[in-house]
């Protein structure tokens, strides 16, 4: 249970400190994602979603450091992870071969994901 405690930890400190970078920086975070930022109303929506994402680590990093059963929220990390993974594969399918990126990305989710699997299965109750 420990190693999957660890893992939400990770994966809530991941989103959070990546959500608060868009958060301060979304033209760091749009050039990133390979965007052009349309004004202002573009700024603001990248804050508003990088908001989220920082709000979802802290809440993942709160989740992990109450519960006594991590596994729950493991399953949690998983599922949303494969649902990044799931939109990039859907991505390759309906648009067309995407750049490096877009491949360094999806390996990482899958590989998390995978690993948060791995750590979920060894977990014992309670």
């Amino acid at each position: 249970m420990k190693a999957l405690k660890v893992y939400n930890l990770a994966t809530g400190w991941f989103y959070g400190l990546y959500g608060l970078y868009g958060l301060l920086a979304p033209n760091k975070i749009a050039e990133l994602m390979g965007w052009d930022i349309p004004g202002l109303l573009g700024a603001h929506q990248i804050r508003a979603l990088w908001a989220v994402s920082a709000a979802s680590g802290i809440a993942i990093i709160m989740a992990a450091l109450k519960q006594q059963d991590q596994r729950p929220l493991g399953l949690l990390m998983i599922f949303f992870l494969l649902a990044f993974a799931t939109g990039r594969l859907l991505g390759l399918v309906l648009d067309g071969i995407g750049p490096m990126q877009t491949y360094y990305e999806l390996g990482f989710e899958i590989f998390w994901s995978a690993l948060g699997y791995i750590l979920y299965r060894r977990a014992k109750t309670g």
